[in-house]
């Protein structure tokens, strides 16, 4: 009985063992195949730049009317005068207008000699057709008033339009640059998983004033010359990947 139940157990034992080794193995497979699967999952992160220009489709016209004197109510009712004659020319044109500062005033660098006090009317002049804006630039300085800045810009559409070009000129860099790595890498992109874009650059053309030249005649007049304005974008986009 003692030799047999010896023999039991010893054959008991062996077969526990080659359970163990069976399963430790299967555990050991499962494992590998794991590693494998996640080293085909890549991504690509790539940044990119795309830009879009446009001839510009809207003027905005900083102007002054200045007035110096010693007593606040001669200056008052100097600059009420230009101000009159200034708003009547401006009427017959097609652009809009509107006052954005008025002030009596000491002289910011007061001097012996100088006025006791200065007046200044400052008005905003939106111009639709930069065509128009050497006429309205004339208009206003012949009423009188100073050119203070001249911004040559993009209309709201018009300047949307271009930032869609612009994003859309990005992300096709971003993508054919994707592409180049990932075939270089043997992967192949199978999707989009991020992406982060903002406004790199708008910057209209700006004058700090009018440009005045002269005619054949050597007569002043004014000429204004300006370039495209350009909308930029940048991205960052991250591509999936796989062998």
């Amino acid at each position: 009985m003692k030799q047999n139940y010896l023999a039991a157990l010893l054959v008991g034992l062996t077969v526990l063992a080659v359970a163990l080794t069976g399963a430790m193995a299967v555990s050991g497979a499962v494992g590998a195949d794991s590693v494998q699967e996640s080293n085909e999952n890549q991504q690509i992160s790539v940044d990119a730049v795309g830009d879009s220009q446009a001839q510009p489709d809207k003027a905005i016209i900083n102007i002054a009317l200045r007035a110096e004197g010693e007593e606040a109510a001669a200056i008052r009712d100097k600059i009420a005068g230009q101000s009159a004659e200034l708003e009547d020319a401006l009427d017959e044109t097609n652009a809009e207008y509107k006052t954005t500062s008025y002030e009596i005033r000491k002289p910011y660098r007061e001097k012996s000699d100088g006025p006791e006090l200065v007046g200044v009317h400052g008005f905003e002049i939106t111009v639709d057709n930069p065509d128009e804006v050497e006429n309205i630039v004339s208009v206003a300085t012949g009423a009188g008033a100073e050119v203070t800045n001249l911004r040559m810009t993009l209309s709201e559409e018009t300047r949307q339009d271009l930032r869609d070009e612009a994003i859309e000129t990005a992300m096709d860099d971003a993508r054919d640059q994707a592409d180049t790595i990932a075939s270089t890498s043997d992967l192949v992109i199978t999707g989009v998983t991020n992406v982060d874009a903002a406004q790199r650059h708008y910057q209209p053309v700006s004058f700090s004033s009018a440009p005045v030249g002269e005619d054949g005649a050597g007569t002043s007049k004014t000429s204004i010359q300006t370039g495209e304005v350009s909308v930029s974008y940048s991205v960052q986009v991250t591509f999936d990947a796989t062998s």
